[in-house]
């Protein structure tokens, strides 16, 4: 699943074929149990956007830097994030 930005709205979709072409920069990892139960260690403070627990527990279960420009996210400190080479 992928979060994408439509005007001010935020819409879940399923993952676009052409996601495949960036195979070797993007890694898609399933929702698995780890990642559920690890919703639960989320810091309290973390706000409680559904789909952005999900793409910050799926970080930090799978140790795999998150890619996002969302400032609250980036605030948080709750994740480790890509950066640039």
């Amino acid at each position: 699943m992928v979060k994408i930005r439509i005007g001010s709205r935020f819409v879940v979709r399923s993952v676009d074929p052409s996601m495949r072409m960036a195979a070797d920069v993007v890694q898609i990892v399933p929702l698995d149990i780890e990642v559920v139960i690890a919703l639960d260690n989320l810091p309290r403070s973390f706000y409680g956007d559904p789909a952005d627990r999900l793409m910050v527990s799926t970080s930090r279960t799978h140790k795999i830097p998150l890619a996002t420009h969302d400032a609250a996210i980036r605030n948080s400190g709750v994740a480790a994030f890509w950066k640039a080479a």
